[in-house]
């Protein structure tokens, strides 16, 4: 096996392709991969897909690490620059803090009658009764100014919608979701 980790993959294509005394247009051949593409490739200016990559590997004997999982390395795909899809993470509170900030400026611009200001009260309520902390830190100086926002959205519509949001709060954060009481046991 081929020990590529911290090459990058024109490197790692162009060296294994002269090692095998090939041309691009052989490899491009073998590969059934369009010789441009593969002259990109080896100048640095394409991202192949996952798939074109494998067919380049099989054709140079590269073999791609695998994990205990039969994965992909996926942080070694994406140094290679791989146009992978983001690896998800539980965002940290400073994230959602950060993020909250810009939320908070917009729902404060917000028409009170638009279904994005209900949609922003209610993720600003739950946070304000399932993440106090967060809630404080983002509304820092504008808390009663929020608070107020938050009062004219009718109380069904915040019911419905905070139980999306806090769903949703919940699997960014990584936490089983709590089980919500059926919307009938809600008063009005």
């Amino acid at each position: 096996m081929h020990n590529v980790l911290g090459m990058n993959l024109a490197k790692i294509i162009r060296q294994k392709r002269k090692q095998k005394a090939m041309t691009q247009v052989e490899l491009a051949y073998q590969t059934g991969i369009s010789l441009p593409t593969i002259q990109n490739i080896e100048a640095g200016k394409a991202n192949p897909s996952l798939k074109t990559i494998e067919a380049l590997f099989d054709v140079l004997n590269v073999k791609l690490l695998l994990t205990k999982e039969n994965e992909m390395e996926y942080d070694w795909l994406v140094e290679l620059g791989v146009p992978l899809p983001q690896k998800r993470r539980a965002p940290l509170r400073e994230d959602l803090i950060q993020y909250g900030d810009r939320l908070l400026a917009r729902f404060l611009m917000c028409k009170s009658q638009s279904q994005e200001y209900a949609a922003f009260a209610a993720y600003f309520s739950c946070l304000q009764d399932h993440y106090p902390d967060i809630f404080n830190q983002i509304c820092r100086q504008q808390q009663a100014k929020v608070e107020q926002a938050i009062m004219k959205v009718p109380v069904q519509t915040l019911v419905i919608l905070k139980t999306r949001a806090l769903a949703k709060l919940q699997k960014l954060l990584g936490e089983e979701p709590a089980k919500q009481p059926p919307l009938s046991s809600y008063s009005k």
